[in-house]
């Protein structure tokens, strides 16, 4: 009867297995919610179920996050971004984006009146050289005209006064012809007949 209390103690002086202990459940990261999310769950008397189009509007003012990889955990719960909670922060806010958009648009409408003021001040000096040229190639144009002009009257009283000298030179002949040579040839030729007659009427004997 001795034996099986031997097997009763030595099964209980063995150790019992420890529990295993249960994997703590990761905490989830916040997601950190829009200014749109914000302003519509604002309760008013007047909400209607259909958002309204200044929360539409400012869609473009909630914050781009990457989504939170599920391997990462955060460092803290303090480190988290601070959420606009208030109307007069979304106001600010937007009120910053459109100076930021108008300093943009003031910036391009600067560098564009530069452009376009260096472009025009180009195209008019272009221009300028180009009615100077012009002007210049018209007055030598004008000068060659004139010299063409002066070499052709030149030209013309030449011939004027060539032809005028040759006008009295023909007059001069004409009436020298007329008042000299033609009465000597008249006398000469009255002289040859006379001497003929003579020779003629001499020969003949008288009847």
């Amino acid at each position: 009867m001795g034996r099986p209390r031997a097997t009763t103690t030595a099964a209980s002086s063995k150790p019992k297995p420890k529990p295993k202990p249960k994997p703590r459940s990761r905490a989830k990261p916040r997601a950190t919610p829009s200014p749109v999310s914000l302003l519509s769950g604002i309760s008013s008397p007047y909400a209607c179920r259909t958002p309204s189009p200044a929360a539409a509007d400012l869609s473009f003012l909630s914050p781009s996050s990457p989504p939170a990889e599920p391997g990462t955990r955060n460092s803290s719960p303090l480190a988290a971004p601070t959420t606009k909670s208030t109307i007069g922060d979304l106001r600010s806010l937007a009120a910053s984006h459109l100076d930021s958009l108008k300093r943009r648009l003031d910036l391009l409408h600067g560098d564009y009146v530069r452009d376009l003021e260096a472009s025009h001040s180009r195209i008019s000096k272009r221009v300028k050289m180009q009615s100077h040229g012009c002007l210049q190639l018209a007055e030598e144009v004008d000068k060659e005209q004139q010299k063409i002009a002066d070499k052709i009257a030149e030209r013309a009283e030449l011939v004027k006064t060539s032809y005028k000298k040759f006008v009295a030179e023909v007059q001069a002949s004409t009436s020298r012809v007329c008042k000299v040579t033609v009465p000597e040839m008249t006398k000469s030729m009255e002289r040859a007949i006379d001497g003929l007659r003579s020779r003629y009427i001499s020969a003949i004997p008288s009847a």
